[in-house]
């Protein structure tokens, strides 16, 4: 039995109060464990806006009396007393942001577990190196009080699915807005809230309690929110690892990944969303990797290719689920309408370069990413190339696509296009010295 009045805990003792018994909380006990969990401290009565607003539009009017409040966990990756504990915060110690892991919200919800379910969630990723290989999260940087401390951390949100008000696409697209807001300035809502817009759109279901939302729905509210999709329908196994670079490397841009979960009978196959959230790549720069933040399993889920290819994936749904096989259906970037020049187009130029420069050039290893102006010219003036004032001085647009060459790990080329044009046009070649 825990101690009410106690908040301060040594991990893992206790945890189970809150986060046992569901595939996500056992996941998430997990998951702080490898990220190296300590200690945790217990926010009550915390006041959470997209709970509340879930709420707000749904819970308020249901006969059970349901709490308006929640309780967050705040996690770190040091040991200390709750005295400790009461010191640092009076202090304004600043060992607490430099050993904080994040925190995860519990929702005074409870699913079809019977246990409660996660709210937002935003926990630090993986290391960024794992000896040779890296890892390349999306994300930004969020803060967060605790008793008046303030502490952050480089993160992309997550939630558990809550079939009350939102499932599994409509929390896929809570997690994509986030990076995108950074981005392109759209609009954060809560899941209860981009369920009721896309369901704007006909289905033949109720909008509450929500069952999902097809694939039109999908593509119908990121057009509410002022953006194009590009969208990548049953992607050839090579192309795969470039597109995730393509719009992940620099942009740091969410791509929502819809899944047919197949089990080992003649049943048609579920429909799954999730975000590609981050990738490891080796020394080679190839993709060994993907994480995925997944409502149903939990945040930087690792998905292994099969047979190299990530057109079928092996990860929980296979491992701990018991469905035979995973495939990957469609990609989908929710993208600005000013960048004309799509992956498709692009992507034939990227190959012809590669099959250009392959015999010859075998030791270079080619990539393509989206970049725009600011960030890539702020990069520039850091290095080292050929022509430099003549290229930092040349009028650019806004979105550009590059074709980068690498030899040994180092830069030797970048090929720019504009990516607002509406066929391909090359804007200038830079060299690296």
């Amino acid at each position: 039995m825990v101690d009410e009045d106690k908040f301060v805990f040594e991990y893992p003792n206790g945890i189970d109060q809150y986060l046992g018994g569901s595939p996500v909380s056992d996941y998430l006990t997990a998951y702080l464990q490898d990220i190296g969990a300590q200690t945790y401290v217990v926010e009550k009565e915390y006041v959470d806006r997209d709970y509340l607003v879930d709420y707000q539009k749904f819970y308020s009017r249901a006969f059970e009396n349901h709490k308006r409040f929640t309780t967050r966990l705040h996690f770190f990756k040091n040991k200390f007393s709750e005295k400790e504990f009461k010191s640092s915060i009076k202090n304004g110690s600043a060992e607490l942001q430099n050993d904080y892991l994040g925190f995860v919200v519990i929702k005074p919800i409870k699913g079809p577990h019977k246990k409660w379910l996660i709210g937002r969630t935003l926990l630090r990723t993986y290391p960024k190196k794992d000896n040779q290989k890296e890892r390349v999260f999306i994300g930004n940087k969020y803060s967060s009080s605790l008793f008046g401390l303030q502490l952050g951390i480089h993160t992309l949100p997550f939630q558990e699915q809550d079939r009350g008000v939102s499932a599994c696409a409509t929390i896929s697209l809570w997690t994509c807005l986030f990076p995108l807001r950074n981005f392109f300035n759209t609009p954060t809502q809560s899941p209860a809230e981009i369920t009721e817009i896309s369901t704007l759109f006909p289905a033949p279901y109720r909008r509450f309690p929500s069952v999902g939302l097809t694939l039109e729905q999908i593509l119908n509210y990121i057009g509410t929110i002022g953006l194009e999709s590009e969208i990548y329908r049953y992607p050839e196994e090579d192309k795969i690892p470039i597109f995730i670079k393509a719009y992940t490397t620099e942009t740091n841009m969410p791509i929502l990944a819809v899944l047919e979960l197949h089990q080992n009978n003649n049943s048609s196959p579920d429909n799954h969303a999730v975000v590609i959230s981050g990738y490891k790549q080796n020394k080679n720069r190839e993709i060994e990797e993907l994480y995925v933040h997944d409502d149903q399993i939990g945040p930087y889920s690792r998905v292994k290719p099969v047979d190299g290819s990530f057109v079928l994936w092996d990860n929980e749904w296979m491992r701990n689920y018991n469905y035979e096989r995973v495939m990957l259906k469609y990609l989908i970037v929710p993208i600005y309408e000013k960048i004309r020049l799509t992956f498709t187009e692009i992507s034939a130029i990227f190959d012809e370069y590669v099959e250009t420069y392959r015999d010859k050039y075998p030791e270079i290893k080619w990539e393509l990413f989206l970049s725009y102006v600011q960030k890539y010219k702020q990069f520039l003036i850091s290095q080292n190339i050929e022509d430099k004032w003549q290229i930092l001085s040349h009028p650019m647009p806004k979105y550009m696509w590059i074709i980068r060459g690498y030899k040994n790990d180092d830069m030797i080329i970048d090929v720019v296009y504009d990516a607002t044009a509406v066929h391909p046009k090359e804007l200038m070649t830079i060299k690296f010295l």
